[in-house]
């Protein structure tokens, strides 16, 4: 673990390192540019990663077929990011401002992160449209928890998973059109997006939806599939 290492910038563990290593932690490391934590295939101890924090950090690199949560809330200069965690439930990217999307792939190693259940982007500003849109399709299978509040960039969210129970994009001020496939849905908020026009469910909600909360979206028209919401506009 390493907490306010001021002198630490670079910090590379490879796949000998520490090979029965289950948790990784590094939080608030101000000086730390870019972090890389490579696991080989056969190394299955890994379970988690907390990188919070790290002002500085520019570029982080997870290659691991058995991580199941990436914290890297608060990285704010962070803009490079590849993730390869096949097994990742958690992914916690809070607060990034300067990240924009995932990057595809680096030193042949292709972002995966095709298991995530919950999925945490709020605050991250700068973050595009498309980059959001090739998140979402990496996890259309898997994701029950989506908040993406305060992503000033992002114009659409469409997400096809059918597990998804929970849903927040407030604050999305460019937000346009939100498209979900869920009927499992409990509960969806997306207050203060002045240019949503359009909120749809595309196999119809649960009738047992407990929020759709909706006040201050003054531009909103259409709302298709909601049943028996609780809707407060």
């Amino acid at each position: 673990m390493l907490f306010r290492s001021s002198g630490i910038k670079q910090l590379k563990v490879e796949a000998q390192d520490a090979p029965h290593l289950e948790r990784f932690k590094a939080v608030n490391c101000a000086s730390m540019t870019t972090c890389s934590i490579r696991r080989t295939a056969a190394s299955n101890a890994l379970k988690s990663i907390n990188l919070a924090d790290c002002a500085s950090l520019r570029s982080l690199q997870v290659q691991s077929g058995s991580v199941e949560l990436v914290n890297a809330a608060g990285c704010k200069s962070m803009d490079v990011l590849n993730i390869f965690a096949p097994r990742c439930e958690t992914l916690l990217l809070n607060k990034c401002a300067s990240l924009r999307a995932l990057t595809e792939e680096i030193n042949t190693c292709r972002t995966n992160v095709s298991s995530l259940a919950f999925l945490t982007v709020d605050s991250c500003k700068v973050f595009t449209s498309s980059g959001f849109a090739d998140l979402l399709n990496m996890c259309a299978g898997t994701l029950i928890e989506l908040s993406a509040e305060g992503c000033f960039s992002v114009e659409r969210v469409s997400c096809a998973s059918t597990k998804l129970e929970r849903c927040a994009v407030s604050g999305c001020v460019a937000l346009q059109v939100v498209r979900l496939s869920s009927a499992k849905c409990k509960r969806f908020v997306a207050r203060a997006c002045k240019t949503l026009t359009e909120v749809r469910f595309e196999n119809g909600s649960s009738y047992d939806m407990e929020l759709f909360d909706v006040r201050n979206s003054a531009a909103l028209k259409r709302v298709v599939g909601v049943k028996r919401a609780r809707v407060r506009r």
